[in-house]
């Protein structure tokens, strides 16, 4: 199963546009950009334990 922060992440890819990937996911825009935010956090997170 994709990680739903991944599913955001594609969805706002696709839309080009936080607010509508927001609405095809039926989230508001803030809900968006803290996915993306824990998302990055995360990556950053992976990244220094690979080292």
């Amino acid at each position: 199963m994709e990680n739903f922060r991944l599913k955001v992440f594609r969805a706002v890819a696709e839309a080009l546009s936080f607010r509508k990937a927001a609405g095809h996911l039926h989230m508001s825009q803030p809900a968006v950009s803290q996915q993306m935010h824990a998302l990055e956090e995360e990556l950053a997170q992976a990244e220094l334990h690979a080292r």
